[in-house]
């Protein structure tokens, strides 16, 4: 299950590093126009945010054991939540833009009040309860707007 992932991300690495080496090298010939290539960075950059989550599920599954056994691993790091935010929502960028769904990611006022800028927590944790929420409003707009045919 590992490696048609590994592949995935393997290739999303080689595609960025190869636009961010024409992008360099942009000296005559041919050449890419700006947006193009800007497309297709985010296009692989995406990609490779969901094969880091796919893999992640995978080693979720391929551990199981641990779970039955009350031996989870929790890793622990200092993250800047809303930047964690923001990036499950870009994983989600196309669906939301397919689905005619506005989103964005924004902080309470106390979120400020309080100067919170990072926590410590488990940021493949945060990551997949983010993913299952906007999941979830994306199937909860979009079947809204099927039945109002409004935008959401």
């Amino acid at each position: 299950m590992r490696n048609p992932l590994s592949a995935i991300l393997q290739s999303a690495d080689g595609v960025i590093a190869y636009i961010q080496e024409a992008r360099r090298l942009s000296t005559g010939g041919v050449s890419l126009q700006p947006a193009a290539v800007e497309a297709i960075m985010d296009a692989a950059q995406t990609i490779n945010l969901c094969g880091l989550h796919q893999k992640r599920i995978v080693d979720d599954i391929l551990t199981m054991s641990k779970l039955d056994s009350n031996m989870i691993a929790l890793a622990p790091d200092r993250v800047r939540p809303l930047q964690l935010a923001e990036k499950a929502l870009k994983m989600f960028e196309a669906e939301i833009e397919a689905a005619d769904i506005d989103a964005a990611v924004s902080a309470d006022q106390s979120f400020s009040d309080m100067d919170v800028d990072e926590v410590i927590l488990d940021p493949s944790r945060l990551l997949q309860v983010l993913i299952n929420l906007i999941t979830n409003a994306i199937k909860v707009c979009t079947a809204r707007s099927t039945r109002s045919g409004s935008r959401n």
